[in-house]
């Protein structure tokens, strides 16, 4: 039970970051702000895959090399380079 609870408090809480994310980027128009709601986006489709690999319904290992699944490193990394590439473009527009 607590599971299917801790599940959809995931989801709606990305949910959320990703439609806080939109209004900062609509409100202030920065490139910054806009890539921040690219990655939150990305954060979320993160968990939703999560998610639905939890459930049975998608398989996120896909092809292993050398025991790690490629596609789950894959959008690991994606994420973190989102995340660094922001804070490079907010760290650049603020010493404008």
């Amino acid at each position: 039970m607590i599971f299917h609870v801790v599940s959809i408090l995931k989801i709606a809480v990305g949910a959320a970051a990703v439609a806080l994310a939109v209004i900062l980027w609509s409100r202030f128009k920065r490139f910054a702000s806009g890539f921040l709601a690219v990655t939150s986006l990305l954060l979320y489709a993160t968990v939703l895959l999560e998610l639905l690999d939890l459930y049975d319904l998608f398989d996120i290992t896909g092809p292993m090399y050398r025991g790690q699944p490629l596609f789950r490193s894959i959008i690991s990394l994606l994420l973190m380079a989102a995340m660094l590439l922001t804070l490079i473009i907010f760290i650049r527009e603020e010493k404008k």
